[in-house]
C-alpha cells in the first residue's frame, strides 16, 4: 500500500534537512518565515498529508476522544456537535459510539452490553479521553453498578473520563444537572409570572423526570397535576400529543403545561394548535431542557434549563484538566436560565 508523500520526500525535493522541514510544518519559531512558506507551498503542491498515527506514536497520545451517547436522537446530534467543536479547537478528533437507540423497547441488560462494548472498543483504541452519557439512568441498579465499575477500571488504566448529564454513582469527574432544583426553579419562575396551576407532562416513575416533578410540587401556592408519559426521546413527540389531549379533557384545565423535555413540548404545541387553541393566550407552555432545539416553527417554546453549549464546555474542561493534571473539582453542577420564547404569557 502506498504511504503517500513523506517528510523525507519533501526534504529531498526542497534540498533541506529532514529536521528543518519537520520544524517548518509544525510552525517552529526557529525556522524563518521564508523557509516555512516555501515548505508549506511545496507540501501543498506534492499533496503531503501528515501521518497522524505516526505522530501519536511518537508523542504517546492518540489525539482522539471516545464519545459514548446512550441515545440516538436530535438531542444527541446537538450534543455531539458542541463537543466536536471543542475537540477540533483543541486538536482532537472524536470517535462516536452510539448506544441502543430504541431504549424504550430494549432491556436494561441489552443497554448495558451495548454501552460496555463501546467503552471497551475505545479503550482498545487507547483514546486519550472518554466522554460518557449513559442511558442506564433508566436501567436496573445492578446493571448501572456493573457499567460504572467497568468505566472506573478503564479510568484507572490511564484514560481520562468525563461523565455528563446522566446518573453516575461512581467517583468520576462529571457534569450534573439537579433536576429537582430545575423543577423547583421552573415552578418559581411560573409563580413570578402569575400562574397558580400547572400540569406536568412527564413520567414520574423515572429518576430524572420524577425529580423535576418533586421540585415543582415543592413550590408554595402552585397547584401541580400530572399526565404520566413515556419520556423516552424516541417517542416523546407522540407522547406530547397525548399530553395535550389529556389536558383538553380536564374539567378544570391548568394554566400551564410543563413538558419534561423539549420533544414532548413540541408534540404538545403542535397538537394544541391543530385543535384550535391559541398559545399562549388560552394555555401557556414551558419546556424543561436546552433551548437549542426549542426554536422550531410554528412558535418558539420558552424553556428553563442548561444549554448543550454549557454542557460541552464544562465536560471538555474536566477532560482537559485531567490531561493537564489540574483537576480540582470533580463534580460540576450547572446553573439554570430561562430562554426566550412565545409560549409563556409575560
Amino acid at each position: 500500500m502506498s504511504q503517500g508523500v513523506t517528510i523525507k520526500d519533501l526534504a529531498q525535493e526542497l534540498g533541506l534537512h529532514f529536521t528543518t522541514v519537520s520544524c517548518a510544518l509544525r510552525g517552529n519559531g526557529t525556522i524563518s518565515k521564508a523557509t516555512r512558506e516555501r515548505v508549506l507551498k511545496t507540501a501543498k503542491r506534492m499533496d503531503y498529508r501528515p501521518n497522524r498515527l505516526a505522530q501519536a506514536t511518537r508523542s504517546g497520545k492518540s489525539l482522539t476522544v471516545g464519545l459514548v451517547l446512550g441515545g440516538d436522537n436530535q438531542k444527541s446530534a446537538l450534543q455531539l456537535r458542541r463537543i466536536e467543536q471543542h475537540a477540533w479547537d483543541s486538536g482532537y478528533h472524536v470517535l462516536v459510539g452510539h448506544g441502543i437507540g430504541d431504549v424504550r423497547n430494549a432491556t436494561s441488560e441489552a443497554i448495558l452490553e451495548r454501552e460496555l462494548q463501546q467503552v471497551e472498543r475505545f479503550a482498545g483504541y487507547r483514546v486519550d479521553g472518554l466522554i460518557i452519557q449513559s442511558a442506564l439512568t433508566y436501567g436496573e441498579v445492578a446493571h448501572r453498578r456493573r457499567f460504572w465499575e467497568e468505566v472506573q477500571r478503564v479510568a484507572h488504566s490511564g484514560i481520562s473520563v468525563a461523565v455528563y448529564d446522566c446518573w453516575c454513582e461512581a467517583d468520576l469527574p462529571q457534569v450534573v444537572i439537579d433536576r429537582r432544583i430545575l423543577g423547583n426553579s421552573a415552578g418559581k419562575f411560573l409563580r413570578q409570572q402569575g400562574f397558580s396551576s400547572v400540569m406536568y407532562a412527564g413520567n414520574t416513575q423515572t429518576f430524572h423526570s420524577q425529580r423535576i416533578y418533586t421540585g415543582l410540587r415543592e413550590v408554595e401556592d402552585l397547584e401541580v397535576g400530572v399526565c404520566d408519559l413515556d419520556v423516552t426521546d424516541l417517542v416523546s413527540v407522540q407522547e406530547g400529543y397525548r399530553a395535550a389531549a389529556y389536558w383538553e379533557m380536564l374539567p378544570n384545565r391548568p394554566e400551564v403545561i410543563v413538558a419534561a423535555n423539549p420533544l414532548i413540548a413540541h408534540g404538545v404545541l403542535h397538537q394544541l394548535l391543530s385543535r384550535g387553541f391559541t398559545v399562549p393566550d388560552e394555555i401557556s407552555l414551558l419546556a424543561i431542557g436546552a433551548g437549542e432545539i426549542l426554536n422550531w416553527p410554528p412558535k418558539k417554546i420558552c424553556s428553563i434549563g442548561s444549554s448543550f453549549k454549557e454542557l460541552a464546555e464544562q465536560t471538555w474542561k474536566l477532560l482537559s484538566q485531567q490531561w493537564d493534571k489540574t483537576l480540582a473539582e470533580r463534580t460540576v453542577s450547572l446553573g439554570f436560565h430561562v430562554s426566550a420564547g412565545e409560549t409563556v404569557k409575560g
